[in-house]
């Protein structure tokens, strides 16, 4: 009897220890990465980036490591081809695109995609012309998390019903989820 109550109590204190620890490593992570939603990356990443946050050298520099470790830079931009580009060029050619978020890229090319030229330019320019976030159909952070978890995706094809589907699957931290709501929208 005394067994199964030490192995009962070891298996409590260590389950709760690695809960906690789970969630130490998700606001360590944070710490460095606020815009990062830590939940959805694989657990061998966090590890990694755990360590790397508890290694050696300045705030900044133990940042840019995790940053190239996830590949922030290259998961948010340069992930239109010059096609796609082109296509948005052509809509709003007077338009500098290299001041576009990739949220805004990627819903003007789905007005392009849906709509005539004239109504595509019309409706391209009140997107550049926003400061309203709630214009865009997908931010860039959840364009991140969406390549970090489905990098072969093609987002240019999505809808706004599809944008807020995979906006809901991301909100509940479920990678599953995620994958379903993708593979739902690539089958169609």
């Amino acid at each position: 009897m005394k067994r199964i109550f030490a192995t009962t109590a070891l298996t409590a204190v260590l389950a709760t220890g690695a809960f906690a620890q789970t969630e130490a490593q998700i606001t360590e992570v944070e710490r460095f990465l606020p815009n990062v939603n830590v939940e959805l990356l694989p657990e061998e990443t966090v590890q990694e980036l755990v360590t790397i946050a508890h290694g050696g050298g300045s705030f900044d520099d133990r940042q840019q490591r995790m940053q190239a470790l996830i590949n922030i830079d290259s998961v948010v931009t340069a992930t239109f081809t010059e096609a796609q580009l082109v296509e948005v060029r052509t809509a709003v050619p007077d338009v500098d695109i290299a001041t576009m978020t990739d949220a805004q890229i990627l819903q003007a090319l789905s007005i392009v995609r849906s709509a005539d030229a004239s109504d595509a330019e019309q409706k391209i320019r009140a997107i550049v012309n926003s400061d309203d976030e709630t214009t865009l159909m997908l931010t860039d952070a959840e364009i991140r998390d969406i390549r970090l978890i489905a990098p072969e995706f093609d987002l240019t094809t999505i809808t706004a019903d599809d944008a807020v589907e995979l906006r809901a699957a991301l909100a509940s931290g479920d990678r599953d989820r995620v994958m379903t709501v993708v593979e739902s929208i690539e089958a169609m």
